[in-house]
């Protein structure tokens, strides 16, 4: 019943963990091929466009501080999501509210009574050890 517990919590740690690294590489990756696609693009038909007015420096710097800011915005876009993903749900304490989540998980997959099961050889064992310590 115990290693049941500690195998699915091990899958949830993985999960989670691959998750977020998935996250962060896609769009890390996506910022990138954007990067490039703008700095090869972009830049040479806007180089054609303002170099008549701006001269041919200054029309290259613009296009590139244009590129840098779309690209650096790309490279936060795993943070700003995961923000506005917490903003959406309203939650004021995620320590509370990932306790809450895992509990309802662990019920969905064991069932309440290995849960109910479980918790009560837990405590059980943390008691025998905590009255082995007083004697």
């Amino acid at each position: 019943m115990l290693t049941n517990l500690v195998g699915y919590l091990g899958t949830r740690v993985a999960k989670r963990t691959v998750d977020n690294i998935e996250r962060k590489v896609v769009w890390g990756a996506t910022g990138a091929v954007l990067c490039t696609l703008a700095l090869v693009f972009l830049m040479m038909a806007a180089y054609l466009y303002l170099s008549p007015w701006l001269g041919p420096v200054w029309s290259a710097v613009l296009l590139a501080l244009i590129c840098a800011v779309f690209g650096v915005a790309a490279f936060f876009a795993p943070s700003i999501l995961t923000w506005l993903e917490r903003q959406a749900h309203g939650e004021e304490n995620g320590t509370m509210n990932a306790v809450d989540e895992e509990a309802h998980a662990a019920v969905d997959y064991f069932g309440p009574l290995q849960v109910g099961l479980s918790a009560f050889m837990l405590g059980l064992s943390a008691g025998r050890s905590v009255r082995g310590m007083r004697k």
